[in-house]
């Protein structure tokens, strides 16, 4: 989970006057780029790795939070989803209008992560099939 997650905050993200700061001094407000937060995480993991690795493997990022130009640096995954079949028909629904707006690279939970009711009921074997 790469994007800023705050459960305390009624956006359940960080505040939107936050105020980011590049290099170079120049201020950003969160709302500003809010969206682009979760690239920018994935940019410097996947860069990071191959620091790590001297440029001689190619790394593998997943991640949940992603933008315009992100598939440069790995797949993403849509996140927790129920174990129901409306959720499995929306994410074939998700992943196949991604791709189309260039991100192929993608997948999500099957049969699904947890019950609507009850985290501790396993999904059903429809599901898995």
């Amino acid at each position: 989970m790469n994007e800023p997650q705050i459960y305390d905050t009624p956006t359940k993200t960080m505040p939107v006057d936050m105020i980011h700061f590049k290099t170079n001094g120049r201020a950003f407000e969160h709302k500003v780029l809010h969206n682009a937060y979760g690239a920018f995480h994935q940019r410097s993991s996947y860069r990071g790795l191959l620091a790590r690795d001297n440029h001689e493997k190619r790394p593998f990022v997943l991640t949940r939070s992603f933008f315009m130009g992100s598939q440069k640096f790995g797949a993403y995954w849509s996140g927790d989803n129920y174990s129901v079949n409306s959720e499995l028909h929306g994410c074939v629904n998700q992943l196949l209008g991604v791709s189309i707006a260039g991100h192929p690279f993608g997948g999500c939970d099957v049969p699904g992560f947890k019950s609507e009711q009850d985290d501790d009921v396993p999904p059903t074997d429809d599901l898995f099939i």
